[in-house]
């Protein structure tokens, strides 16, 4: 199965799913998290499936705030699932699983890179998968058949995504320690 993975499920039903039927010949039916063809599947993530763990979940980070304690700057930045999105989460990873090709069919450019890219990092294993991404800059029917004609491999917009880990980092780095440091000094 080749799985296509959209931002938002508007994205997945009103453009990918018909982008699919045309160019593919494909016929889907509407699953719970997903749209199922023969050959191909359509999934969402809703925004954000996954990110970066708060301070608690660091040994010496959990309780009370302390001075002492700061900064934190992790040896490796450790993940985690977003509570109000797992039930999607989970029907992800299962699709993400059975797929012999992932496509990343997130919104273009480094955020979207990084929605994707997050889903393949909590699953290691995902990482070995033949893995392409749809660039996609305008969602008009012409320039989605172009689009889909060019598929590129994932790697490719890897400085991208490598933007887009630093921003995240970055904003986890300065704004998790920041307001520690400022509550705790400020009252």
């Amino acid at each position: 199965m080749i799985l296509l993975i959209a931002e938002k499920p508007s994205v997945a039903r009103e453009h990918y799913q018909k982008l699919l039927e045309r160019q593919e010949g494909e016929k889907f039916s509407n699953q719970d998290g997903y749209i199922r063809g023969q050959n191909y599947c359509i999934t969402w993530a809703v925004g954000h499936l996954v990110t970066l763990a708060p301070f608690d979940q660091y040994e010496g980070y959990q309780g009370s705030w302390a001075l002492k304690s700061l900064p934190l700057i992790p040896d490796q930045f450790r993940l985690q699932i977003i509570d109000r999105t797992q039930k999607q989460f989970h029907i992800v990873q299962n699709l993400l699983g059975q797929a012999d090709t992932i496509i990343n069919g997130a919104d273009a450019g480094r955020e979207g890179n990084l929605i994707f890219d997050l889903l393949l990092d909590i699953n290691p294993t995902l990482k070995e998968k033949k893995v392409k991404r749809l660039w996609v800059n305008s969602f008009v029917e012409k320039d989605l058949d172009v689009a889909w004609g060019k598929l590129e491999e994932n790697s490719h917009r890897k400085n991208l995504s490598y933007a887009a880990r630093l921003r995240q980092r970055a904003d986890w780095l300065v704004g998790l320690n920041a307001t520690r440091a400022y509550t705790l000094t400020a009252g």
